[in-house]
């Protein structure tokens, strides 16, 4: 198998074992803010859900990519998931600050800035909960 096709069966591998998860989550959050609206329950919910699909994402991403990477540890995996779940998190709400700007509400901040942090605490709290349950399925002595 040539490169160019190793490359497109890691990115299939990426696919079919994670890429599903975060999109699944915004298609949940669109149906569900329609049924029983945004606030207060769907849009919490979906951030703490949010954090733990994209910490499955990064988790099996990096997973997938091992034949570039090297063979990584249980730490490496747990912390580059958690790490880059909770960066998503943080540019999702800076995301959500600048299109408030883009569209010439710059109180937007002052009024939803307790929003933004509860936003943020769901989506790490998730990713965390994702990582701590991954940890449960890898027995104890393969982490290193």
């Amino acid at each position: 198998m040539n490169n160019n096709n190793s490359n497109q069966y890691i990115l299939f591998q990426i696919c079919i074992k994670a890429a599903w998860a975060p999109p699944a989550v915004f298609f949940l959050h669109s149906l569900a803010a329609q049924q029983w609206g945004h606030e207060p329950y769907v849009d919490p919910v979906m951030h703490f859900s949010g954090g733990m699909a994209m910490a499955f994402f990064f988790w099996q991403s990096a997973v997938c990519c091992q034949r570039y990477l090297g063979k990584l540890s249980f730490m490496t995996l747990a912390c580059f998931a958690f790490g880059m779940a909770s960066l998503t998190a943080v540019a999702w709400e800076i995301m959500e600050y600048g299109l408030a700007i883009y569209d010439n509400n710059p109180g937007w901040l002052n009024q939803n800035f307790l929003n933004i942090l509860r936003d943020l605490a769901l989506g790490i709290s998730g990713a965390l909960l994702m990582v701590s349950l991954s940890m449960l399925k890898i027995p104890h002595s393969q982490r290193k």
